[in-house]
């Protein structure tokens, strides 16, 4: 069963929903296998984008077709560049990450480069931006009057959180993964539990008509 009928079967359940082109969906329904075979150009895709959000296709085909599906099995077409390369290690860290936490989900090959021990984080060297310093309408001045609406919700909370992953050392010569730009939009603490927040202004929601997020007070859910 390849991607046409399984996008089929999909918008029985879910309408309107489309598989990306540049994920091969290969089911053995004897099996209940699902093997997701990652293009080249799909692993070189932003990852918020739907050709390289590999996570988010196998949780949902598991979860909507589970009666078809047990396990899922992800295979990626051959990098053909050096395994130093950030977006390439960024890859393998999310695959890494993903056979661990679920199960339900292995790799086709029988080995994988491994997450090093000695990833460190960084965290932000100054304060974010205050909203006077966002243009009209612009999404960062909606993520700070996000932050000011809930502020009481938690035990901290703020916009445009750094991330990147580094080797040894936080230094521009170590990047693991890509980093520069790249930033949480919100994140918040509460007790024991970290939120985080993807935030979208209207129009800028490419998989449908969503009116986006509506600024107000409002206590998330996880």
């Amino acid at each position: 069963m390849k991607n046409k009928e399984l996008e089929r079967l999909l918008q029985g359940i879910v309408p309107g929903t489309k598989l990306t082109s540049l994920i091969d969906f290969d089911l053995d329904a004897e099996n209940k296998n699902l093997v997701m075979n990652i293009t080249k150009r799909g692993l070189e895709s932003n990852i918020q984008k739907d050709d390289g959000a590999f996570e988010s296709w196998a949780i949902i085909l598991k979860y909507h077709l589970s009666n078809l599906i047990s396990t899922v099995k992800i295979n990626w077409d051959d990098l053909g560049i050096d395994i130093k390369n950030e977006h390439v290690s960024q890859f393998y860290y999310r695959l890494n990450r993903f056979i661990q936490t679920y199960t339900w989900a292995t790799t086709a090959r029988p080995t994988i480069p491994t997450v090093p021990s000695s990833l460190l984080c960084h965290c932000p060297l100054k304060e974010s931006a205050a909203k006077e310093d966002y243009p009209k309408g612009s999404e960062g001045e909606l993520e700070c009057e996000f932050v000011a609406y809930n502020k009481s919700e938690f035990d901290c909370i703020d916009h445009q959180l750094p991330i990147g992953l580094f080797r040894d050392t936080v230094s521009k010569d170590t990047h693991y993964s890509p980093g520069n730009k790249s930033a949480i939009d919100i994140w918040a603490i509460k007790n024991d539990a970290l939120y985080l927040f993807e935030l979208k202004k209207p129009g800028n929601e490419h998989w449908g008509n969503s009116e986006g997020i509506r600024v107000g007070k409002r206590k998330p859910t996880i």
